[in-house]
C-alpha cells in the first residue's frame, strides 16, 4: 500500500474585488468580430485572423488555461494565443480581461463556438463562424499605398487605403501608432465641418468608397494584437484658413444624393482621441448601418460645444448596432476642469430615422461631462428593441441615462420598446435616469427597468434619483435598488402622474420608505454594498428578488442570476474544512475511515431536510467524483450513505468518511466536489454548480540504507545519505 497523502483545496472561493472574482469560473461576454478566416496571416496557410474575446476571471496565462475555439485547444502559455487576460492597450472598461487567440487551419468551419476554460471550470460559450475566405492586411504609419498590404514587411499607410480595397471576408490590422492623417472625401470646407476624419465611409453622388461584409463574411478593423492604433490626437490643427491639418474625428459616416449602406463591418480595439467625435453619423438620413459593432475602444473627446464633443453621435436608420465593451471617458472637457460645462454625451442617439436592435453593453462611461441618451428628432422617428445592460455609469456631469423624447411638431413615441438591466449608475450629479422629458417624442414607450443599481445621484439636489416627466405606454421596475445617499427623492417629480409605472421587488434606502406605486414586495432597508456595489452576506437584498430569467439569466459580473435585488448577486461560496482536508490525509486513514469533510455555505442555506433518508441527500453523497478510474480507488471503493453526513446547521454539514478496507491506488487522485442545487434553499444561487477541487500528493517513500523508513512532518529524510525528498 502506497502512503498517498489527499489534500482537500477549494477552488471555487468566491472573492470580488470590483471586476474579478478569484477562484471563479471564467465568464465570456462577447468577440469583436463574429466570424473570421483559418488561415492568410502574413501569407501563412495554417495561421489566420486573430480574434479578441472580453470577460471575467481568466487567471494567469498558466499551461491549464486554454481558449477552445471550433474544436482545437489553444493553451495560454503557447503561441496561439497573442493576450491573456489584458486590460490595457487599449484601456478595458470595467476592467474586463481581453483575450487575443489566432485562427488556424485545423479548426472546423463554419457555425462553431468558443470557450474559456481554466483550473476552476469552464465558460458558457459564445458563436462564431470560422471560414476560409477573406485576405489579411495590415496598416502601418511607416508603410506605404503602394505596397500590397499582406504583410507586416509591406503594409499600408493609411486606412483610406483599407477602406477603399477590403471586401467581404478581409481583416485589417493597424500597428501602433497616432493616425491623424485626414480621408481624402472631406468636403474641405473652414471650421473642419465635422467631416475630417481619419476613416470617412461614404457615397458621393452614387459611387460608394467602400465594400460591404456580409453574414458569416464582415469586414474587420482592428488594432493588431498587443498594440493600439489611435486615430486621432485630440488637438484642433488647422492652417491659416480654418482648414484641418489633422483629423478631428475618428470614423465619419454620409452620404451624397443616394444612400449609403454599411453592412456587416467591425471596428475593434482602437484608440479614439478625437477634438470633434470619435464615431459621428451626419443626420441626412443617407448613411444606413446594419449589423456593425463597435467593441472594445478607449474613448475621449475634447471639444464641448452645441451638438459637438459626443464620443457616439448616431443618427440615420440602422438596425443590429452593438456598442459592446467600450471605455468611454471625458467627454468634451474633462469633468475635473469644467464640472458645469456644456453637457456632451458618452452616446447620442439622434433619431433621423427609424432605428432598431441596438445594443449597448458592458461599456464603461465615466468622468463624461454628459448622458448617455435616446433622443428623437422628427415625428416620423422610431427606435424598436433597445438594449442598455451591464454598463457601469459613474460620476457624469450629469444624468446617467435619458431615455425617450423627441424634437417634432406633435406627440409621438420615438421609443417602441426597451430593455434597461443590470446597469450601476453612481455619482451622477443630476439623476441616474430620466424617462422620458415631456416633449413631443416622449408620449408612448413601453420600459423594462431590471436589476440595476441606482446609487449616490442627483448630487446638485434638484432632480431625485429617478425624473420621469414623460408619457410612456408602461415603465416597468423589478429588483432595483434605489439608493439616495443624500437622502434625496427616489423619483421626482414630487407627486407627478405614475399610473403607467408599475413593478415589484425594489429596495429603497436613505430616504424613508420607497414610493407609494411600487410597494409590492418592497424592500425599505439598507442593501449593504461594499465599495464595489456587492450586497454583504447579511444583505436584505438576497434572494428578494423576482425571477426574470426569461428575459435574461446573469448579473453583471456573468455569475448565474440568482434574483438578488440589484446589478449584482451577494457572493457564494461553498468552503471545505475538517480532518481530511486541514492539513491532508493519508491512505491508510481513508481505509481505517473516521475522517471529516465539512462543508459551510455562504448567502445560502442547506435545506431542512438535508441528511435524511432522500433524493436530495443521496445525490448530495456522490458528488465528489474523481479524476481517476482505478479498481481501488474513491468512485469505486467510497460508498457514502445519508447515516454518514449530519446537518449541523442551516449553513454547515458534515460527512464522516466510513472505513474503506479495499481502497488502494497507485498514483494520486483529485477528488472534484459539486455540491447539487436542490440541497439548497435558494436552488437558483447554485445553478452554477460551485466546484471544490480535492488533490492529492504522494510523499514517497524513502528507504534507509538500513531497509527502514523516517519521516519529518512533510518531508521524507534517506538517513545515511541527508537527501530531503520533498
Amino acid at each position: 500500500m502506497h502512503n498517498v497523502k489527499i489534500l482537500f483545496f477549494l477552488f471555487f472561493l468566491f472573492f470580488f474585488i470590483p471586476s474579478v472574482c478569484f477562484g471563479a469560473v471564467p465568464k465570456l461576454f462577447f468577440s469583436d468580430m463574429t466570424d473570421g478566416p483559418t488561415d492568410g496571416w502574413e501569407g501563412s496557410g495554417t495561421k489566420g485572423a486573430a480574434v479578441s474575446i472580453w470577460g471575467l476571471d481568466f487567471g494567469s496565462a498558466v499551461h491549464t488555461s486554454y481558449v477552445t475555439c471550433a474544436g482545437q485547444v489553444l493553451y495560454a502559455d503557447e503561441s496561439g494565443i497573442a493576450e491573456w487576460a489584458a486590460t490595457t492597450n487599449p484601456t478595458t472598461a470595467r476592467g474586463l480581461q481581453r483575450i487575443t487567440f489566432y485562427l488556424n487551419s485545423s479548426m472546423s468551419a463554419g457555425a462553431q463556438t468558443i470557450s474559456v476554460t481554466t483550473a476552476n471550470g469552464t465558460s458558457e460559450t459564445i458563436p462564431f463562424y470560422t471560414r476560409t475566405t477573406g485576405n489579411i492586411y495590415f496598416v502601418d504609419l511607416e508603410g506605404s499605398d503602394d505596397n500590397d498590404g499582406l504583410s507586416t514587411a509591406t503594409p499600408w499607410l493609411t486606412w483610406e487605403k483599407a477602406h477603399n480595397v477590403a471586401v467581404a471576408g478581409d481583416m485589417v490590422y493597424g500597428r501602433e501608432g497616432v493616425y491623424t492623417a485626414i480621408d481624402s472625401l472631406y468636403d474641405e470646407g473652414p471650421n473642419h465641418n465635422w467631416d475630417d476624419a481619419v476613416i470617412t465611409l461614404r457615397t458621393t453622388t452614387t459611387t460608394s468608397n467602400h465594400n460591404n461584409g456580409t453574414e458569416n463574411n464582415s469586414i474587420t478593423f482592428a488594432s493588431y494584437p498587443g498594440e493600439v492604433a489611435q486615430l486621432g490626437d485630440g488637438t484642433d490643427t488647422n492652417d491659416e484658413d480654418g482648414h484641418p491639418t489633422k483629423a478631428h474625428q475618428a470614423i465619419f459616416r454620409h452620404s451624397n444624393g443616394s444612400i449609403d449602406y454599411l453592412q456587416y463591418w467591425n471596428f475593434s480595439k482602437f484608440k479614439g482621441d478625437c477634438y470633434d467625435y470619435v464615431l459621428y453619423w451626419s443626420n441626412t438620413n443617407l448613411a444606413q448601418e446594419s449589423y456593425v459593432r463597435f467593441v472594445g475602444w478607449d474613448m475621449r473627446t475634447r471639444h464641448a460645444a452645441t451638438g459637438v464633443g459626443m464620443e457616439v453621435m448616431m443618427n440615420n436608420s440602422k438596425d443590429h448596432v452593438y456598442l459592446y465593451g467600450n471605455y468611454m471617458h471625458h467627454s468634451g472637457k474633462a469633468l475635473d476642469t469644467d464640472p458645469h460645462g456644456y453637457k456632451v454625451e458618452p452616446i447620442y442617439i439622434a433619431g433621423w430615422g427609424t432605428l432598431s436592435d441596438i445594443h449597448i453593453g458592458w461599456n464603461e462611461m465615466s468622468n463624461n461631462n454628459g448622458t448617455l441618451q435616446v433622443y428623437g428628432h422628427v415625428n416620423t422617428d422610431t427606435i424598436d428593441n433597445l438594449y442598455i445592460h451591464d454598463n457601469f455609469i459613474f460620476n457624469s456631469g450629469t444624468t446617467g441615462i435619458v431615455v425617450g423624447g423627441g424634437d417634432g411638431a406633435s406627440a409621438y413615441s420615438f421609443i417602441q420598446d426597451a430593455w434597461i438591466y443590470n446597469n450601476i449608475i453612481a455619482n451622477c450629479i443630476s439623476s441616474a435616469m430620466k424617462v422620458g422629458d415631456g416633449s413631443t417624442g416622449s408620449h408612448g414607450g413601453n420600459f423594462n427597468i431590471f436589476n440595476n443599481t441606482f446609487i449616490n445621484n442627483d448630487i446638485a439636489g434638484t432632480t431625485g434619483d429617478i425624473y420621469s416627466p414623460g408619457y410612456p405606454t408602461s415603465v416597468s421596475w423589478i429588483n432595483n435598488i434605489f439608493y439616495a445617499g443624500n437622502s434625496l427623492v427616489y423619483f421626482s417629480p414630487s407627486g407627478g402622474d405614475y399610473s403607467d409605472h408599475t413593478g415589484s421587488n425594489n429596495l429603497f434606502y436613505g430616504n424613508g420608505n420607497g414610493v407609494a406605486f411600487l410597494t409590492t414586495d418592497v424592500v425599505n432597508d439598507d442593501p449593504e454594498l461594499d465599495g464595489s456595489y456587492i450586497p454583504a452576506s447579511t444583505s436584505p437584498a438576497i434572494g428578494a428578488g423576482f425571477d426574470l430569467s426569461a428575459t435574461f439569466t446573469t448579473d453583471y459580473l456573468g455569475a448565474e442570476n440568482v434574483w438578488d435585488i440589484g446589478a449584482i448577486n451577494a457572493t457564494k461560496s461553498v468552503t471545505l474544512t475538517g480532518t481530511a482536508v486541514t492539513g491532508g490525509v493519508t491512505e491508510d486513514e481513508i481505509v481505517t475511515g473516521g475522517q471529516t469533510i465539512i462543508f459551510t455555505v455562504s448567502n445560502d442555506e442547506f435545506i431542512a431536510t438535508l441528511c435524511a433518508d432522500n433524493a436530495a441527500t443521496t445525490a448530495f453523497m456522490a458528488s465528489c467524483t474523481s479524476n481517476k478510474a482505478e479498481a481501488g480507488g474513491w468512485d469505486a471503493q467510497m460508498v457514502l450513505a445519508y447515516t454518514d453526513c449530519t446537518r449541523d446547521s442551516a449553513t454547515q454539514a458534515t460527512w464522516v468518511l466510513p472505513a474503506t478496507a479495499g481502497y488502494t491506488i497507485s498514483e494520486n487522485e483529485v477528488i472534484t466536489c459539486e455540491p447539487p442545487a436542490d440541497i439548497f434553499v435558494g436552488a437558483e444561487a447554485i445553478t452554477a454548480s460551485p466546484t471544490m477541487t480535492i488533490s492529492n500528493i504522494i510523499i514517497p517513500e524513502v528507504v534507509h540504507a538500513s531497509g527502514g523508513y523516517s519521516s519529518a512532518g512533510s518531508e521524507w529524510k534517506h538517513s545515511s545519505t541527508g537527501v530531503n525528498v520533498q
